[in-house]
């Protein structure tokens, strides 16, 4: 993903800036990820838009907690990254081990509730739905994909969970084909 967003996304589209749209937030694992490998590639000029299903959707992603064990994962995810910053630069680590995202990350995105085939027609350069079209019958796999794609712009790509294929009939290429995104 790292390398869509550096390499392709971006300069793809010619553009200084990047809007980014995850239609399906169910933790913040993803988004918090995500604004700090922004943040850590130096890409300063990110529009980040979430979708969510509730308010309490909402109040669980802005107040994540990290156990201290998956904290062991994060740390080890984030070392692998080769960055100048600190893992304190992004996380506060609580006094019982776990670990809390700043808030400060969140700033600037936002968040819309409800389902998104209905919420949005903005487009984007990146769209991050990943691991949901699992729960999906084959007629909703296809029209929420076909939505997907008609929401990128030229140039953008959609990143799907490694185990989703690509069933619907839309225009997109696989750039990279075993991490399921694609190129508009």
């Amino acid at each position: 993903m790292t390398a869509a967003v550096s390499d392709g996304t971006a300069t793809s589209t010619g553009k200084t800036s990047l809007s980014v749209w995850f239609p399906n937030l169910t933790n913040g694992y993803e988004i918090f990820s995500f604004v700090v490998l922004t943040r850590m590639m130096g890409i300063e000029n990110v529009k980040i838009v979430g979708n969510v299903s509730s308010k309490r959707t909402l109040d669980e992603i802005k107040s994540l907690v990290i156990s201290a064990k998956n904290d062991e994962v994060n740390r080890s995810n984030f070392e692998r990254l080769e960055s100048n910053c600190s893992y304190e630069d992004y996380f506060e680590i609580m006094e019982d081990g776990r670990t809390k995202p700043k808030s400060v990350l969140l700033d600037g995105v936002e968040f819309r509730k409800g389902w998104f085939i209905t919420n949005s027609k903005d487009t984007y350069d990146l769209v991050i739905f990943r691991n949901a079209l699992l729960d999906f019958g084959y007629s909703l796999h296809e029209k929420v994909v076909t939505y997907l794609a008609d929401s990128l712009n030229p140039g953008g790509m959609l990143a799907l969970g490694i185990k989703e294929p690509l069933i619907a009939a839309v225009d997109l290429k696989a750039v990279e084909p075993d991490e399921s995104i694609y190129l508009k």
